[in-house]
């Protein structure tokens, strides 16, 4: 089988020599033994530095239908075109992950074939769908995460965090099966990788058990999601406890009130959430989607759940212009460049673009994922989701 070292180009001699005037670099490396890596690098020049301060927004939740269909879904927001692709990936590849310091890291030949998105022209999984209905979420937790030094001679424990989303999908079933295991590796951080990808991750299995895996300063913390929703900084635990203060919302209208003769009536539908946060910083999406997501009816079923998922996530997506920094006289604009909707229970992984609101599938139970079966790449883009029905007449 191919070993590959994901990246490892980055601070590769092979590419060095490349400067940063070049839309990419790409070298095929041939061993005595046979083997083969390829060697990939994507230069973004001064353009991408100067978006290095941008701070993504991202927003994931979970919908349980009453009949147990499971349903995630989720917004990738970044302030640069992130240009992602989705990627099939059989069984059977071997994957070799990289330690801080560019040598070889941990190793493992991937037990289910899944889909997910790729970022920038990398192949690394920052949202994805496995064949047994394990979806994985890498959502920024900037100002706060804190990745694990590597131990010397503990190199072959070594996980780069975005090797994170392409080790789980292709190892596990079940939440408990990735709470075990992510206690025995050692999650790093690549300094000399161009693009700041300070994550927090989200894995949810088809039983509808979803934890949350940060790296802090406080090491490694693993939580129960037990309301269903992540979206960035600060972290989990200070999203949950900010629920707090916000209790006195409910679904329901107020009843009329009278001051000296005079009644007061709701100037209209919804005013028992008068108060719910509507900017779109981290923490106002968690409570807003929290809100939500526990007061909206339960649907029946999956066709219900994924309906109700696409409901959730438009009242958090952000149009291009609301969001912005200006740095030098230079506008970044912050918003959704696509959204994916994820059926655990019947393996479907679906998804729309800014360009085209049209959700799009593929249903993994209908692909080719035997070892050795031929990886695919599919472009998301195109379309402008407008269907004519115009009746010929």
């Amino acid at each position: 089988m191919i070993k590959r070292f994901q990246l490892i180009i980055i601070i590769s001699a092979l590419i060095l020599p490349f400067n940063s005037s070049r839309a990419g670099t790409e070298i095929l490396v041939v061993a005595k033994d046979s083997s083969e890596v390829t060697v990939r690098s994507m230069e973004f020049g001064v353009e991408l530095n100067s978006n290095l301060n941008i701070q993504p927004t991202c927003t994931e939740i979970l919908v349980i239908a009453k009949d147990s269909s499971v349903v995630t879904v989720r917004s990738m927001e970044f302030g640069v075109a992130l240009n992602s692709d989705l990627n099939i990936q059989p069984r059977g590849e071997s994957f070799t992950s990289i330690t801080p310091d560019s040598t070889p890291g941990m190793q493992w030949t991937n037990k289910y074939g899944y889909v997910y998105m790729s970022a920038m022209g990398y192949s690394v999984a920052i949202d994805g769908l496995n064949e047994a209905g394990l979806s994985f979420g890498g959502l920024y937790l900037p100002g706060y995460t804190v990745y694990q030094d590597v131990p010397k001679g503990e190199e072959s424990k070594a996980l780069w965090n975005l090797d994170f989303g392409l080790w789980v999908l292709g190892n596990f079933s079940t939440v408990e099966e990735v709470r075990t295991a992510v206690q025995s590796v050692y999650v790093c951080f690549l300094e000399s990788f161009p693009i700041p990808s300070p994550l927090h991750f989200n894995v949810t299995d088809a039983t509808g058990k979803s934890i949350i895996i940060e790296y802090t300063a406080k090491g490694l913390n693993i939580y129960d999601n037990t309301v269903g929703v992540l979206t960035n900084s600060p972290p989990y635990d200070w999203q949950t406890t900010n629920i707090t203060n916000y209790l006195n919302l409910t679904p329901n209208n107020p009843e009329p009130t009278s001051f000296n003769g005079k009644t007061f009536i709701p100037a209209g539908q919804g005013a028992g959430f008068v108060g719910i946060p509507g900017d779109w910083t981290p923490p106002s999406r968690f409570i807003k989607s929290t809100l939500m997501s526990h007061n909206a009816i339960q649907p029946t079923d999956i066709t219900e759940a994924v309906n109700l998922a696409l409901h959730f996530i438009n009242v958090v997506d952000i149009p291009l212009g609301v969001s912005r920094m200006i740095t030098d006289g230079k506008k970044d604009y912050d918003y959704t460049q696509w959204v994916t909707i994820r059926d655990l229970t019947n393996r479907r992984y679906m998804f729309r673009t800014y360009d085209n609101l049209q959700v799009r599938s593929v249903d993994l139970n209908k692909l080719d994922l035997k070892d050795g079966a031929k990886k695919h790449v599919i472009k998301i883009t195109g379309g402008d989701g407008i269907v004519d029905i115009t009746p010929n007449q």
